[in-house]
């Protein structure tokens, strides 16, 4: 009997790089409007603002008018619940960031200024007196936890540049300090301990090599499937990026030069599913490049854009589980971002650009962060922003989610094709439930699903599938409830008793066959050879129930279904 094989698809066609099959932006609040004054900048947040915790919960937390917000999502985004966190410190909030444990306990540790005061009173010489406090919920009401000091007398204090949370609950945040009666900088990581229920200060640097006024702004952080936390930072007065990586369980080793004379500042770093890093930074002058490394000590940048005259960049990189790197290119003209995309970690980066699905003004990407080890497919929290003359007034911003899936394509088979019929195939996020079916045919009953490599799934006709990480062909394996084959001849073997009270079959063949017993789960439980004449196939040790025997051999294909009660 010859075996044909029926492809089931279904006509998709989805452009490389069009995200017309994302969701739009939602839109999740519009903030207020504020002020500034003499040497009030303001920020939103550091780089970690949008977090999903393991229950597949969104987290998010961002700074407006100088307060604190929260935004939660149980919906994978599509509606948002937010909060004010009542920290005592209204008005004087610079920056903040979010993590959130495997017990669901929430942090956002933040910057505040003692000074500020919603941006209507001068700071006089005390500019950067900066204090680090993070706010805890684990349950019942918002805990506010003063983590890091500014130096009384002094004008230092510290910002904050990240937070991480690693696979043992521990949350590291890293803070940056300088002032302008100061030399060089220091920058540090703030570690708590979920078992002690205690923070610790860790130096990670100090510099006293430059005049005043002189050190980062910028430290970011990633954490990678080992454990291993890589930092970057930008020293202003050498113009040059520093990196450092702390092994997991080990120290800070000295930070070394990852590049000189980058442009505007502006890099992004992300750990990949292979355990190593992605970096995407400005470089050049007029018109700026956008360069990328897959480790830092890869000695061939790649440039994967370049920009026109009088083109600001920002880059955001993002890896999913999957290998797919998305970088988001912000700009300022137009002020709609682009998007490039590297497939999978097998290819290379796309040619095409499509641009951020949102035709106004865009700033302030953020992608989702995850606890250590874990990954999902590209979010981000962005921005409208509105910004007047002078020190204001300014506002009201607004705030948006937007993801983009990685789709991988899922192909059903059924065989023997005219066996029955199977539904359920087409292109699926990766990690998502996809509902597929196989229905017999009259004369045959479904067997099991396997894979490419002969991995079976289930034996259920109606499975709950989860999209795996690559495209993926599924087979409906049916067998005919006939004792003859399609031509009515006889069949070339016998088997009885059946049922079988014991488990013992005998089995008369009229040629040389192979066997193979298969139990309902799609599992080969025994294979044999069979002699021309009587045979006895022993199953006594196998549970009671439904199982296939398989015979192939000389012009034979051909299978009976068999009972031991």
């Amino acid at each position: 009997m010859k075996k044909l094989i029926i492809l089931w698809t279904v006509a998709i066609c989805i452009p490389l790089f069009s995200f017309s099959d994302d969701p739009d932006p939602v839109h999740i609040r519009t903030g207020e409007q504020f002020y500034f004054n003499t040497f009030q900048n303001y920020g939103w947040g550091c780089s970690s603002n949008l977090f999903k915790d393991n229950d597949g919960n969104l987290h998010g937390a961002y700074v407006d008018n100088f307060k604190l917000y929260y935004l939660f999502s149980e919906d994978n985004g599509e509606t948002w619940e937010t909060e004010q966190v009542i920290t005592g410190f209204e008005g004087k909030i610079w920056n903040s960031g979010i993590v959130v444990n495997s017990e669901g306990a929430i942090f956002i540790p933040f910057a505040m200024h003692p000074n500020y005061n919603y941006g209507q009173s001068a700071l006089s010489s005390s500019q950067f007196i900066y204090k680090i406090y993070c706010a805890i919920f684990s349950g019942e009401n918002w805990e506010i936890v003063l983590l890091q000091d500014n130096i009384p007398g002094s004008n230092q204090g510290h910002r904050l540049g990240d937070v991480l949370i690693d696979s043992d609950d521990r949350v590291h945040v890293f803070t940056e300090r300088y002032g302008w009666y100061t030399y060089g900088g220091s920058l540090f990581e703030i570690i708590y301990d979920p078992a002690e229920k205690s923070w610790e200060i860790k130096t990670i640097v100090s510099y006293s090599d430059t005049p005043i006024d002189n050190f980062s702004l910028l430290t970011k952080a990633a954490i990678n499937s080992e454990g291993d936390i890589a930092i970057m930072f930008w020293r202003h007065y050498f113009n040059r990026w520093q990196y450092a990586i702390k092994p997991v369980g080990g120290e800070w080793p000295t930070p070394e030069v990852f590049d000189t004379n980058p442009a505007f500042r502006q890099f992004s770093l992300a750990a990949g599913p292979d355990g190593g890093f992605h970096i995407a930074w400005v470089k050049g002058s007029d018109p700026f490049t956008l360069r990328y490394k897959h480790g830092f000590d890869n000695p061939e940048p790649i440039t994967l854009y370049t920009g026109i005259t009088g083109e600001t960049l920002a880059p955001v990189i993002h890896a999913d589980k999957a290998g797919k790197l998305t970088l988001i290119i912000g700009r300022n003209i137009p002020n709609i971002p682009l998007i490039k995309v590297k497939p999978s970690a097998e290819e290379d980066w796309a040619d095409d650009l499509a641009e951020f699905p949102f035709d106004e003004t865009v700033t302030g990407l953020y992608n989702v962060k995850l606890q250590q080890g874990l990954q999902s497919h590209y979010q981000t929290l962005f921005f409208k922003y509105f910004r007047g003359s002078g020190n204001g007034p300014h506002g009201p911003d607004e705030v948006y989610f937007w993801q983009s899936y990685n789709l991988k394509e899922l192909t059903l088979e059924a065989e023997p094709p005219e066996g029955g019929s199977v539904s359920g195939e087409g292109f699926y996020n990766i990690d998502s439930p996809v509902s597929i079916k196989a229905t017999p045919e009259e004369g045959y009953i479904f067997i099991r699903w396997e894979d490419e490599d002969g991995v079976v799934f289930s034996s259920e006709s109606s499975y709950d599938f989860n999209m795996p990480l690559k495209n993926t062909t599924l087979t409906a394996i049916f067998q005919s409830t006939a004792s003859v084959d399609e031509e009515g001849i006889k069949p070339p073997v016998k088997v009885y008793p059946n049922p079988s009270p014991d488990g013992i079959f005998s089995i008369v063949a009229d040629r040389e066959l192979r066997l193979r017993v298969v139990n309902m789960l799609g599992k080969t439980v025994a294979t044999q050879r069979l002699r021309t004449g009587n045979n006895e196939l022993n199953l006594s040790g196998k549970p009671a129930g439904i199982y296939a025997l398989e015979f192939y051999g000389d012009n034979v294909n051909i299978v009976f279904r068999v009972m031991i009660r």
